[in-house]
């Protein structure tokens, strides 16, 4: 006797609910349930929370700005001036040169609050 499959199949199921299921339909209605609430949200707290997350999470106060840029503000071609390898191999050295010195400056930060409790 061949084994029945257990994969979900709506179009062979004979309840008419799961028949005719579509799932973007259901996305659409979650996705304007969220906004709503979304909205809602702001309205009530947002106004407040925007400069907090200006001043406390700059990198995310930035991303959301651009997330919610139109397409037309964004700016896709950067014409960057020819460099020389010389000035590359100059700017990869001080990269590295303030990386490290960072990375110093947090272990010793790490170490003065191990022995200062």
């Amino acid at each position: 006797m061949a084994r029945q499959s257990r994969r979900f199949n709506p179009a062979a199921d004979h309840r008419p609910a799961l028949r005719d299921f579509d799932p973007s339909e259901l996305r659409g209605v979650l996705g304007h349930a969220f906004f709503t609430a979304l909205v809602t949200d702001f309205k009530a707290k947002g106004r407040r929370l925007i400069p907090q997350l200006r001043k406390e999470r700059r990198q995310d106060y930035l991303k959301l700005v651009f997330a919610l840029l139109p397409k037309s503000f964004r700016i896709f071609d950067i014409d960057l001036p020819r460099i020389t390898e010389e000035e590359e191999a100059e700017f990869r050295r001080v990269l590295e040169q303030a990386r490290d010195q960072l990375a110093q400056k947090r272990r010793q930060a790490q170490q003065q609050s191990a022995t200062n409790p």
